[in-house]
């Protein structure tokens, strides 16, 4: 990984790479040139990656050549920085390998007395004798090898802060509005580990969120597969006591920075700046950690991170709960297709089961010359050329070509050229490897291993020999000149066919430091814009990378105790870093991007612990944000779009079946309008899996009738209105004016182009259209409506009485028969009206109100209508008590609530022998409200000390009738009609 840094004055730039580190991946090996041989026609041979097969060349004569055990292990040390070899003067030296099988079995393995630590699907890894490789290779059961290489992250000092980033994807509004907080599922992170003291990561009780920790660096060795230690989460509570075991640390900070906008908590405060504003994703979410780096400042071993994926996968299963995994890391070496092993491990882990989703990083190398490209012809040759000192040069082709390729040092030497199926490791610089692939895509890679500080250009020379397809893709960690190509610069494990990319966007600029100075990156793109830095696809293979954009750039989260700030080595190389707190920091890059769809994931599977990592990939792609700095989309850069958590955690709905066969029902916006606005129905279908033209089908029943075929495969012949779209996503906008006043069901479907439907219909949802003009209006006529038992209605039973047996100071719920809009807000059918004895009805379940005042007013309860708000009291029997009655027939229903017969209180508590009958009434469709008053005698009963009026759930906006005024009497009507948005007050 390579960071870029420049401080100046009150300016920063800090660029997070999460690429492969060069100094990691190649170290030097000498060997003369070979050709194909009759050793590479050993049974073996093809299974081997071309990586392994020059490294097995290289130790093996090295083996022959040593002259003693002790400079045997001398001669192999100097290759362990190309892949971990454990060297032991007085044994065999081992190296570490991944194994694709044919299937799962290691029963052949074992038998060669030999132990995998992990497996995924087919991918193993196993640390071998090096003597044994051979015999592991010849297995029938053995697909393919390839040696375990590293990938590093070292996110330079810069990434967004949370406060503005979380709005950004609205996740803060998924979890206001869905009421959702990751609560029952696992987060995982690999990284370079956790500061398990942060309170962002602990309850409010102290205790840690973190459900096991795997510190792959820890020399204790008893963790899986000998290799590290787990530590609990009753370890974990020890040592936040004072008295536990734990000794893991996040020095670099990286890792504890990405958990923390995954899923912390913001608890983490000082200096005044208030708690939860770096809150992030998932709050409530449990945590599994593996610190992935076997010492500080190293790279991220492929097999451990193979070990890591198997590791959260048996966690959550102990826990009965789905998870999401964050890897915030990556490299450019291989062939950014998906055909590397730790990809195939990939793709098996979040296809063998439902309810887990893996979430990776593209890369910040949107800006750089890692990748170039080029078409090579018979008799017209391509030159690549690198500047500076590159450590590697990974080229690949396809299978249908041979090429020959030569390699010129900047002093001028000519290494080659190097036929197909040969290497050339004499010179003492340079290696070159030209072999067929192993990992199953069928191409052919040429690796140009550069052991020099000499800077200078680096010329590759490549010659068809045979050419079928022609084109070349080479990466490096140098710079490639004239033929760089900025595309296909997504990393590995990033180019993965079952996880999800994520691209970086810039969402905040501006930050104040700890010294309470203004900082912020230079280069920095605009608010809303992608980053400079974040990698573009498209994959090799030409699949879309990234499938999403999240924001990457100045990100605020939280800051590990454990890191020395102003270190460069570490993500927090300068105290310009740490935010006014002190216990959060900033920091940039696809690595800060990640957690925030790592977050927004959690949610989802909140909702639906049962979605595949297709359909959550999918949903997130169709419900992706698009402005004018996307673009259209999907494209390499933005991959869909923006991601909007809201939008995917809403599509997620009555269980989340998002596929063919039954898609997610539409959601209108809003669900209640007067005739003539602008109603929206926003719909997404998975057709991945569907071959021929796809156009969504939203279907729409006639007022008050439900769809003939609920369930069916064909359309309804009753429907009302069959809108089918060249669509399958989107949002539909059209002028409810072509609906009469009613309550309507809508249903969506995914139509072949034929006109069949697939699959079924989805479920359906109900949206109501306002009449205008007379259609279901309250007028000021007087008209009681009887709704006592003996008229069909019915008595509300309270449990508050008074020593009398009488009901006092009491509400109790009733169920709305139709959906109603009061104010701003909808209440669907089914919601809650509470009524209480004291005269007034309110759709919150508020605490009662002894004492009336004006309206609207604070003091007063929300969401209120006070019919006759009075100390009323009643029998709370046939003669006396509270009644419902819903009237008339779909779409033009009245619910009538009605005080019957209810006595009053004087201002000393005494009963004053008025007797009072009032009712309301709502009406469907209009939303209108009417209070009427039959019977009012005795005492105040003339409305002298009581309130009359509605008002909303702020308490800011009301109309007021009476307050304390006597100004009712028998037969007097008030109506509270609803036009445009607003009520108006009549009375007769």
């Amino acid at each position: 990984m390579k960071s870029k840094r420049i401080l100046a004055t009150a300016f920063v730039v800090l660029i997070s790479i999460s690429t492969i580190h060069p100094a990691t991946i190649f170290a030097r090996f000498r060997q003369p040139q070979r050709s194909a041989t009759a050793q590479d026609s050993t049974v073996f041979e093809h299974k081997l990656s071309p990586l392994l097969r020059g490294l097995r060349e290289s130790l093996t004569v090295a083996k022959r050549r040593a002259r003693s055990s002790q400079d045997q292990g001398a001669a192999l040390r100097r290759f362990s920085g190309l892949t971990p070899i454990e060297v032991d003067d007085r044994a065999e030296p081992h190296i570490s390998v991944l194994a694709e099988l044919h299937g799962q079995d290691t029963s052949a393995i074992e038998a060669l007395g030999l132990t995998s630590r992990a497996r995924v699907g087919s991918i193993v890894a196993i640390t071998l004798p090096l003597s044994s490789l051979d015999a592991l290779a010849a297995l029938p059961s053995v697909k393919s090898l390839e040696p375990v290489t590293y990938e590093q992250i070292r996110s330079a000092p810069a990434s967004q802060p949370n406060d503005l980033a979380i709005p950004a994807s609205k996740i803060d509004r998924a979890r206001n509005a869905l009421g959702l907080n990751g609560r029952g599922v696992v987060v995982g992170v690999i990284d370079t580990g956790i500061d398990i003291a942060h309170p962002d990561f602990r309850n409010p009780d102290g205790t840690t969120r973190i459900r096991a920790l795997w510190d792959v660096s820890d020399p204790f060795g008893s963790g899986p597969g000998g290799v590290g230690r787990v530590f609990t989460a009753q370890e974990i509570n020890g040592t936040l006591q004072g008295a536990g075991v734990v000794t893991e640390a996040d020095r670099d900070g990286h890792g504890t920075h990405v958990c923390g906008t995954a899923a912390g908590n913001g608890r983490a405060t000082g200096n005044n700046v208030p708690a939860g504003l770096y809150a992030g994703g998932a709050l409530e979410a449990d945590i599994v950690f593996i610190k992935g780096i076997r010492r500080e400042g190293a790279g991220f071993r492929t097999d451990d991170q193979v070990a890591a994926l198997d590791f959260i996968r048996a966690q959550a299963a102990a826990l009965g709960q789905p998870f999401v995994i964050n890897l915030s890391l990556g490299g450019h070496f291989g062939s950014h297709d998906g055909f590397a092993a730790n990809e195939k491990a990939i793709d098996a882990l979040v296809n063998e089961a439902a309810g887990r989703a893996v979430i990776i990083a593209a890369g910040n190398e949107g800006s750089d010359r890692v990748h170039a490209s080029g078409q090579v012809r018979i008799g017209n040759p391509v030159t690549l050329e690198v500047a500076g000192s590159p450590d590697f040069i990974d080229l690949w082709y396809s299978g249908s070509d041979i090429l020959s390729v030569q390699v010129v040092k900047p002093d001028g030497t000519v290494i080659g050229p190097v036929p197909f199926n040969s290497s050339n490791q004499m010179d003492t610089e340079v290696d070159v490897l030209h072999f067929p692939s192993s990992n199953g895509n069928g191409d052919r890679e040429i690796i140009v291993s550069v052991d020099s500080n000499a800077a200078g250009v680096y010329r590759i020379l490549l010659t068809g020999t045979t050419i079928a397809n022609g084109r070349i893709d080479a990466w490096t960690n140098g710079e490639f000149e004239s033929t760089a190509d900025q595309s296909m610069t997504v990393g590995t494990p990033g180019t993965a066919r079952g996880a999800i990319t994520v691209g970086a966007y810039t969402s905040k600029i501006n930050w104040t430091s700890i010294n309470n100075r203004n900082f912020s990156f230079t280069g920095h793109s605009d608010l809303g814009d992608v980053t400079p830095f974040s990698s573009r696809g498209p994959t090799r293979d030409n699949r879309l990378k990234p499938e999403i954009a999240a924001p990457g750039s100045a990100i605020v989260s939280s800051l590990s105790a454990d890191v020395i700030v102003g270190d460069p080595s570490t993500s927090v190389g300068d105290s310009a870093l740490v935010n006014q707190d002190g216990r959060h920091t900033v920091q940039q890059g696809t690595s800060q991007a990640t957690p925030n769809v790592t977050g927004a994931v959690a949610l989802m599977l909140q909702r639906n612990p049962n979605l595949t990592a297709a359909q959550i990939k999918s949903i997130i792609q169709a419900n992706a944000a698009r402005d004018n700095l996307t673009g259209n989309t999907p494209n390499n850069t933005w991959g869909a779009g923006k991601l909007d958590a809201l939008a995917a955690a809403n599509a997620v709905a009555g269980g989340g079946q998002v596929d063919p066969d039954k898609p997610p029902a539409p959601r209108p916006d809003p669900p209640s309008l007067p005739a003539g606005s602008n109603l929206s129905f926003a719909f997404s279908f998975d057709t991945s899996n569907v071959v021929g033209g796809i156009r969504s089908l939203i279907e729409v029943s006639r007022p008050g009738t439900a769809f003939a075929n609920p369930n069916g495969t064909a359309p309804d012949p009753n429907d009302y209105v069959r809108l089918p779209l060249a669509l399958r996503s989107g949002t539909l906008s059209l002028p409810a004016a072509i609906f009469p006043a009613g309550v309507y069901q809508v249903r969506a479907g995914a139509l072949h182009a034929g006109g069949v439907v697939i699959g079924r219909f989805s479920d359906s949802a109900t949206f109501t259209v306002t009449g205008a003009g007379g259609t279901n209006r309250a007028d000021t006529n007087f008209g009681f409506i009887d709704a006592t038992p003996a008229a069909g209605g019915a008595q509300l039973s309270f449990n508050r009485l008074d020593g009398m047996g009488r009901a006092d100071d009491d509400n109790q719920p009733l169920q709305l028969p139709f959906a109603f809009r009061f104010f701003d807000q909808q209440f669907l059918a089914g919601s809650a009206l509470f009524v209480c004895t004291n005269g007034w009805a309110s759709f919150t379940n508020t605490s009662l109100q002894l004492e009336n005042s004006g309206l609207p007013g604070v003091n007063m309860p929300e969401n209120l209508l006070a019919v006759f708000f009075d100390d009323l009291v009643n029998a709370n029997n046939a003669q006396s008590g509270v009644f419902s009655r819903t009237v008339g027939t779909a779409p033009n229903r009245q619910f009538v609530v009605e005080w019957l017969n209810s006595g009053q209180f004087d201002d000393g508590g005494a009963i004053t022998g008025a007797t009072l009958t009032f009712e309301l009434i709502l009406f469907e469709g209009s939303n209108d409200i009417k209070f009427q008053y039959l019977t009012l005698q005795g005492g105040a009963s003339n409305g002298s000390s009581a309130t009359v009026g509605i008002q909303n759930d702020a308490r800011n906006e009301g109309i007021q009738a009476v307050f304390n005024q006597g100004l009712l009497g028998p037969g007097g009507v008030f109506v509270f009609a609803f036009d445009n948005g607003n009520y108006q007050l009549r009375s007769n």
